[in-house]
C-alpha cells in the first residue's frame, strides 16, 4: 500500500485524502499544533485518514512514526500546515518537498514582498515591526498621500487586515493584531505589517498554480470581489472563476516568476494579485490550495484541470501529470462562490430561506460555519457560510447571486 501525509488538511484541503484515495494512495494527518482553529475544525473529516498525530515540537519522533508508513510526499492541506509539510519532507528526504531553507518566504508576508524586491519584481512598500511607534514614523507621512494597510504577518482570509486612513487607525489596526488573542490561524502575533493601500478599481485575483520540479503551470483564475465595511475592513463578496488561459502572457509571465522567487519547487500555489496602472502586483502568496473550503466536485463540474486535480496527479500518478500538464484548460461551466454576509451580531437561531436558495437554478451546495453566535462581518472567519453557484450561463448565475443578495437582508434569525 502506498501512503501520504497531509499537513493540516482543512478548508479546502479537507478533500485531498479523498481525492488522493482515489488514485490509490492512503493519507496519514498531522495536525501541526495542538489547538485548531475551530473554522478549520469544522471542516476536518478524520474517517479520511489511516492515521492522525499530533505535532509536539518534536520533529524526530514525529518522522520516526511517519517513516514506517513510508510516505511518498507531504503537502500542506491548508495554510498553517505550510512550514511544517517543507520539514516532514525535508527531514524524511522527499525528493518532490520544497526546499527547507527558504519556508518561511512562503509563510511571511513581509519576508515575501522583500524577496520579490530583491528580484526586482513588483511589490508593495512596507514596514514591519514590534513597536508602534516605528509604524507610526513610517506611516504617518505616508498617509498624507495615500491610505494604508495593516495586516498580521502570517495570516489568512483578511484576519485583521485593517485599511488605515489615519494615525488612529494605525494604532487600532495595531492593537487588535498584537493583543493576547490567537488570530484565525492559532498564532499569537507580536508584530505587525504596515503597507501601502493599493487603491485599484478592478477585482483582485487568484491564480493557481502547481509546480513541478520548479515548472509551473496554470490551472484556476479567479476574480474575487470585495467590499469595504463602516468600520475600513475589506471583506469578500464574491469569487468567479475565469477561463484559466494563457492569453493574459504578462499576468502569467508575473506569477510564474513569483512561483520562482518564493522558492515553490513542488506542489500548489496560491497567488492574490492585485490590477494596478503600473501593472500586476502580488498582495500574498501561499504555498498551498486556495481557500474557501472548494468543494473537489464542484470544481471537477466547471473545469477540466482544478488545482486540486493536478496536485493530487502530481504527487500521486507523476506519469498521468505531465501528459496532463500539457492539456489545454477548458471552463466546462460558470462558477461563483459567494460569501455570506451579516451586518449585526446576536444569538443564532437559525438561518431562513434555505429552500429558496436550494431550488435556486444554479445552486450547487451551501456551507454554514454558525454555531450559537452571529457576528458583524468584519473577515472570511466572521462571514456566516459560503454559497457554491455554477451554470452553463452567467445571466443565470447573476440572477441567482441578486436573489440570494436579496433574501439575505432577512435570512437570519437571532434573539
Amino acid at each position: 500500500m502506498t501512503y501520504g501525509v497531509i499537513v493540516d488538511g482543512y478548508s479546502s484541503g479537507a478533500e485531498l485524502a479523498n481525492e488522493f484515495k482515489k488514485l490509490g494512495v492512503l493519507c496519514l494527518h498531522v495536525q501541526s499544533q495542538k489547538n485548531i482553529p475551530d473554522i478549520y475544525l469544522k471542516t476536518f473529516n478524520p474517517k479520511h485518514y489511516v492515521k492522525s498525530f499530533i505535532f509536539s515540537d518534536d520533529l524526530n519522533t514525529l518522522c520516526l512514526e511517519l517513516e514506517v508508513y513510508k510516505p511518498i510526499f507531504a503537502v500542506a492541506g491548508s495554510e498553517p500546515g505550510v512550514e511544517l509539510s517543507d520539514q516532514i519532507g525535508n527531514a524524511l528526504k522527499l525528493v518532490n518537498s520544497n526546499p527547507i531553507e527558504t519556508s518561511e518566504l512562503r509563510r511571511n508576508k513581509f519576508l515575501m514582498h522583500e524577496k520579490l524586491k530583491d528580484a526586482g519584481l513588483a511589490h508593495i512598500s512596507q514596514c514591519m515591526s514590534k513597536s508602534l511607534d516605528e509604524l507610526l514614523a513610517w506611516g504617518e507621512p505616508r498617509l498624507k498621500t495615500n491610505p494604508l494597510v495593516i495586516k498580521p504577518l502570517k495570516s489568512a482570509g483578511g484576519d485583521r487586515v485593517k485599511i488605515c486612513h489615519s494615525k488612529e487607525d494605525i494604532i487600532q489596526g495595531f492593537r487588535e493584531i498584537t493583543s493576547s488573542q490567537p488570530n484565525m490561524l492559532g498564532l499569537i502575533d507580536q508584530e505587525a505589517l504596515l503597507q501601502d493601500y493599493i487603491d485599484s478599481p478592478y477585482p483582485e485575483l487568484a491564480v493557481n498554480t502547481i509546480q513541478c520540479a520548479g515548472k509551473p503551470i496554470l490551472c484556476e483564475i479567479w476574480e474575487f470581489h470585495k467590499r469595504i465595511t463602516q468600520n475600513g475592513h475589506k471583506i469578500y463578496d464574491y469569487a468567479d472563476l475565469k477561463l484559466p488561459d494563457a492569453s493574459n502572457s504578462e499576468l502569467i509571465n508575473y506569477v510564474f516568476k513569483v512561483a520562482q522567487t518564493l522558492d515553490i519547487q513542488y506542489g500548489p500555489m496560491h497567488a492574490e494579485i492585485f490590477i494596478t496602472k503600473q501593472g500586476y502586483v502580488l498582495i500574498e502568496a501561499a504555498a498551498r490550495l486556495m481557500g474557501a473550503n472548494v468543494p473537489a466536485d464542484f470544481m471537477q463540474q466547471c473545469l477540466t484541470h482544478p488545482q486540486i486535480k493536478m496536485m493530487t496527479l502530481l504527487y500521486a500518478a507523476p506519469k498521468q501529470y505531465k501528459a496532463e500538464a500539457s492539456v489545454p484548460k477548458m471552463l466546462k461551466k460558470h462558477a461563483r462562490v459567494l460569501f455570506l454576509i451579516s451586518t449585526f451580531a446576536g444569538n443564532f437561531v437559525k438561518i431562513k430561506h434555505l429552500n429558496k436558495i436550494k431550488n435556486l437554478d444554479s445552486f450547487y451546495d451551501i456551507k454554514i460555519r454558525l454555531k450559537d453566535k452571529i457576528f458583524v462581518t468584519t473577515d472570511y472567519d466572521t462571514s456566516p457560510g459560503l454559497i457554491y453557484l455554477c451554470h452553463e450561463s452567467q445571466e443565470v448565475l447573476e440572477r441567482d447571486y441578486m436573489t440570494v443578495r436579496e433574501l439575505e437582508k432577512n435570512m437570519y434569525e437571532v434573539l
